[in-house]
């Protein structure tokens, strides 16, 4: 092997290098994305965790008691007291002691806001500012801003301090 050669030779051989490295790092990230990739995948499905039960930790307490999901809907049953649960936008429903329920999880809006406390005897609201009392099982009333809310027990209740029913309220 002459003096020329050499070189060449060490050139060759750091370039095989230099691709062996590349190879080496590429196989690395894509084994690195398609692992992240696949763990997102799984973990995004929108698993619920699981639901574990207790015995009644305060009697008289409106309660909702998960029993699971399944076939895409969330089942469970009401304890204490009668409950209102708000699914959707436009999905209020009232169950009641002892009274099991079922909620398609596909008309479950994670995005709506959470309705705050309405009084236990409270039936119809309306706002401070307007003319209309509607049903609390009406979804444009859980729309007044909570600050502007006023709660009757009875539609005469409402009709006394000037209010008058909703048209379209259930």
């Amino acid at each position: 092997m002459d003096s020329n050669q050499i070189p060449d030779t060490i050139e060759a051989m750091n370039k095989q290098l230099a691709n062996a490295i590349l190879a080496g790092l590429l196989i690395l990230a894509i084994g690195l994305a398609s692992g992240y990739s696949l763990g997102f995948a799984r973990g995004s499905r929108g698993r619920f965790p699981e639901i574990k039960t207790v015995g009644d930790l305060n009697t008289g307490v409106a309660t909702l008691k998960l029993k699971g999901v399944g076939g895409g809907k969330l089942t469970g049953e009401a304890a204490g007291q009668t409950v209102r649960i708000v699914s959707g936008a436009n999905e209020i429903r009232e169950v009641k002691i002892g009274e099991t329920f079922e909620i398609p999880v596909s008309t479950i809006a994670l995005s709506t806001p959470v309705a705050p406390a309405i009084p236990a005897n409270a039936q119809f609201m309306a706002s401070k500012r307007g003319k209309v009392y509607y049903s609390v099982f009406d979804a444009r009333g859980l729309e007044i801003a909570p600050q502007n809310r006023v709660y009757f027990n009875s539609e005469a209740e409402a009709e006394k301090a000037g209010f008058r029913k909703s048209t379209t309220s259930p």
